[in-house]
């Protein structure tokens, strides 16, 4: 098992909340975590245990063609509401809004050119949430 580090710039909301429970990983990087695997997930780089950060478990990956395409992983990456967007608009600006972020955070695999990505759905605490 390995143990990935993951910078989290929402961390209060997404992780502190533990609403956030999915992220995707760039088909770049390798290698890409797998179920049973942990993520420390901090707040800025150069954060280290003793200070602010949050120890998760994988609990499934698997590779998509495209971030965030349905109303249930915008909820997972905790920018849609838990029932769904109301209007395609409000989904529009979130989608854009992640991609922006993804495309500062990986400069050189953006969104747009290349949508493959593993889907990394990960649980809190000792025992696993379901996982979609």
């Amino acid at each position: 098992m390995s143990n990935y580090e993951v910078e989290c710039p929402r961390f209060a909301e997404d992780i502190i909340s533990r609403r956030r429970t999915l992220l995707h990983w760039p088909c770049d990087e390798t290698p890409e975590p797998s179920a049973g695997d942990t993520l420390t997930l901090i707040p800025f780089p150069g954060a280290r245990r003793g200070m602010l950060v949050v120890v998760t478990s994988v609990s499934k990956v698997r590779l998509v063609d495209s971030l965030a395409a349905g109303d249930g992983d915008w909820v997972r990456l905790n920018l849609g509401p838990p029932g769904g967007f109301e209007h395609h608009a409000e989904r529009e600006r979130a989608r854009s809004a992640y991609w922006a972020r993804w495309d500062a955070a990986f400069p050189s695999a953006p969104c747009i050119g290349n949508p493959f990505a593993w889907r990394v759905v990960f649980h809190y605490g000792p025992s696993p949430a379901s996982a979609v």
